[in-house]
């Protein structure tokens, strides 16, 4: 149906020299609206038995795109919720969800699971937070859900059944085990192995995960694990020169998400835009326009861009720039960001962190 995609090549199929419990055999899909829809998704499945007889079989995994609620960080102290349109877009009833991050630069990082949302409290703090999530929107008392001890976790993506949690100190990744009830176990460490000054972003896919290093300037794409969702086989490339007004610029990559297939990179200059389908091999300088293997897109105004957020057909960006507030742009064919806008004022300050729907 609309808005279902998988990078599965091909037909979509996926064929397993065996299956059971557990992730050895996965078929990934994203649903990514782009008009507000329901239904349901058929997927087919074959097999051979144990005495060799072919049967087959469906099953069906239903959907609904709701608007929802936007949820912001304040990089001040508190989480910020905002009722998201399903009309246009945008933002009303917006105010205070969750309040207490109070570390320097706090809070940050921002990603779902369920009816759980976890936060990294910010620069000084070593923990990353769990809050449950009402059924109207609010957000419950928050509680710790892993100390990572000698790192700085900041960025956060959910994928798999783990959590990602980027180490702004040290070149490395972790990814926890989400339980039902909200909390973290088996907390396993990546070392990436490639020159890293200060993560401050990633994105995670069943097959890849995409970090960016703010200082460093760097891409860094590793392969994940199907088995324990670990990261490995990482290569690099620099971002630096990627400005197509100033070739020789400083990026400083604050941020990086997958949506559509493709990888967008909040940059000082604006918004890079790379198809992950081809490895994400960046040609210099990048374009502004598309059709090339990387695209620079100087909407929105909030640059550099901290944080984004995609929900039916909206695309919604977090930064410094244009005033503070948040960019509420329409997503082209192409993964263009077009006809942006900025929303009224929010509480707290002019700039804002991470960004997610739910």
């Amino acid at each position: 149906p609309a808005g279902w995609s998988s990078p599965v090549t091909g037909t979509g199929t996926v064929i397993c020299a065996s299956a059971s419990t557990g992730t050895g055999c996965q078929l990934p899909l994203t649903y990514a609206p782009t008009v507000n829809g329901n239904g349901s998704v058929a997927i087919g499945y074959s097999y051979l038995d144990d005495s060799g007889t072919a049967q087959t079989g469906t099953a069906s995994i239903a959907y609904a795109s709701i608007p929802g609620f936007l949820y912001i960080t304040d990089l001040v102290g508190d989480v910020v919720s905002c009722a998201v349109s399903g009309v246009d877009g945008s933002l009303s009833s917006c105010g205070t969800a969750a309040t207490g991050f109070g570390a320097p630069g706090a809070p940050t990082g921002i990603a779902f699971s369920g009816n759980w949302v976890y936060v990294t409290p910010g620069a000084a703090a070593t923990d990353v937070d769990v809050c449950p999530v009402n059924a109207d929107g609010t957000l419950g008392a928050c509680t710790l859900a892993n100390t990572f001890v000698s790192s700085a976790p900041n960025a956060l993506a959910v994928s798999g059944g783990y959590l990602y949690v980027s180490d702004a100190d040290n070149p490395d990744v972790y990814n926890c085990t989400i339980n039902a009830d909200g909390s973290l176990s088996l907390c396993t460490q990546s070392f990436l192995n490639v020159p890293i000054n200060t993560l401050a972003g990633i994105a995670v896919t069943a097959t890849n995960a995409y970090l960016v290093d703010y200082f460093g300037e760097n891409l860094t794409t590793c392969t994940v694990s199907p088995a324990d969702g670990t990261l490995s086989a990482c290569t690099q490339q620099t971002l630096n020169g990627t400005d197509a007004l100033n070739t020789a610029g400083s990026t400083t990559p604050r941020s990086t998400y997958v949506y559509g297939g493709n990888l967008y990179v909040g940059t000082n200059a604006g918004t890079l835009i790379l198809p992950i389908a081809d490895g994400t091999m960046v040609t210099y300088p990048c374009s502004t326009t598309t059709g090339t293997s990387c695209t620079i897109d100087y909407a929105p105004v909030q640059s550099a861009v901290y944080g984004f957020a995609f929900s039916n057909g909206y695309a919604y960006a977090s930064g410094y720039g244009g005033g503070g507030g948040i960019g509420i742009c329409t997503i082209a064919a192409s993964g263009i960001l077009n006809n942006c806008t900025t929303s009224p004022s929010l509480p707290g300050p002019n700039a804002y962190g991470g960004l997610a729907v739910h």
